[in-house]
């Protein structure tokens, strides 16, 4: 008989701290959220530097704020290109500086 109660109470005893581990898993883990993204807006009107939906900001407007706000990124940076023809004087070109940071 003394050798089943050791089971038993060794069984209870691993199933405690089984479920003590399971319970503190659960109770520390919190809900996952995306982050809200940064959204900027270019249009081939646009000027100055708000890059936002009323008042958009030229597409190198664009490349700057993001330039200004890629260091401290919490989110992602999305650009959105309104219609039109962007005339440009010369080749618009996008780097390795110009990708996300922070794991972004």
């Amino acid at each position: 008989m003394p050798l089943f109660r050791s089971r038993a109470a060794g069984l209870s005893g691993v199933l405690g701290t089984l479920a003590e581990l399971i319970c503190a898993a659960l109770s520390t883990a919190g809900p996952a959220y995306a982050a809200t993204p940064t959204v900027l807006y270019a249009s081939p009107s646009g000027s100055g530097n708000t890059c936002s939906l009323s008042a958009p900001c030229s597409l190198d407007g664009a490349k700057s704020k993001v330039a200004g706000l890629a260091p401290g990124m919490a989110a992602g940076i999305d650009v959105y290109l309104r219609g039109g023809t962007y005339r440009l004087s010369q080749a618009f070109a996008l780097g390795p500086s110009d990708s996300g940071r922070n794991g972004f």
